[in-house]
């Protein structure tokens, strides 16, 4: 089965989900060390944005094409809710959410690790067998960060984000 196309159409989705590449770890801490043979590997475009030379708010995108083992990748949803205090942001989430269903459920059944990932309600899901799978996993040290600078933000937000 080959990677859903990314087409004009769905582009907008590659923004909402975050696909990471990472070494998934069993319930019973080893890494995953299942290899995929080059017709199970999943071809991810990959985009960057690098300033232009030719103004301080412009972006160049840059596209790449990488070939992944489905069972060291993940996609991150994140903040994806059913319903949001704005309406027209849960009215856009709402269209979003058809294709981001059918990318997930694809790439669920190719072995993909999806992790949900909501803020400001943890509680909630405290007992949820899911949840306490996460929190047995070990914890993973992460790269030191890399200085950058911080371009302007290009909306104005001054409405609260609505």
């Amino acid at each position: 089965m080959a990677a859903p196309a990314v087409t004009e159409s769905n582009k907008p989705l590659l923004l909402v989900m975050l696909v990471v590449q990472c070494f998934v770890t069993t319930a019973h801490g080893s890494s995953s060390s299942r290899s995929a043979a080059a017709s199970d590997l999943l071809e991810v475009t990959l985009r960057s944005q690098v300033p232009s030379s030719s103004g301080r708010l412009s972006w160049l995108s840059q596209d790449s094409v990488a070939a992944w083992n489905p069972a060291e990748t993940c996609i991150i949803l994140v903040d994806v809710w059913d319903r949001h205090w704005c309406p027209t942001a849960t009215e856009r989430v709402t269209a979003l959410a058809v294709l981001m269903n059918a990318t997930i459920s694809a790439a669920r059944k190719r072995g993909v690790l999806i992790v949900h990932a909501p803020s400001d309600c943890m509680a909630f899901y405290a007992e949820y067998p899911q949840r306490r799978w996460v929190l047995a996993l070990p914890n993973a040290t992460l790269p030191a960060d890399r200085p950058h600078a911080t371009p302007a933000f290009p909306l104005d937000a001054s409405d609260g984000g609505c």
